[in-house]
């Protein structure tokens, strides 16, 4: 398994809370780290995620306000826990784990 960057381990963090669609993810990025510039790397990330096996996706129901596009929900996988476990696990003590992490 591969280490994790830190943004990375922040977006898995943020599925922690249960499955959600991107911008619940974006809004809990922004909230947690306190920065308005997420954005551009969420979806990609969460795409490789999808093939790694860290997240899976489900589509929810067609929407009209969405131009008749389902919204895309992610969830964590048990294989993206132990991703996540193995990157707080590998931080020096005493580290970047606050509360806020946990």
């Amino acid at each position: 398994m591969r280490t994790l960057k830190k943004r990375e381990a922040m977006l898995l963090r943020a599925l922690l809370a249960g499955e959600s669609y991107g911008l619940e993810v974006m809004e809990r990025l922004r909230r947690d780290t306190r920065s308005i510039r997420i954005g551009q790397w969420v979806y990609p990330t969460l795409h490789r995620f999808e093939r790694e096996g860290f997240v899976t996706r489900q589509e929810g129901k067609i929407r009209a306000e969405r131009g008749n596009r389902p919204r895309i929900y992610y969830k964590l996988t048990p294989s993206g826990r132990k991703a996540l476990r193995a990157y707080f696990n590998s931080l020096p003590l005493p580290f970047e784990r606050g509360e806020q992490w946990i």
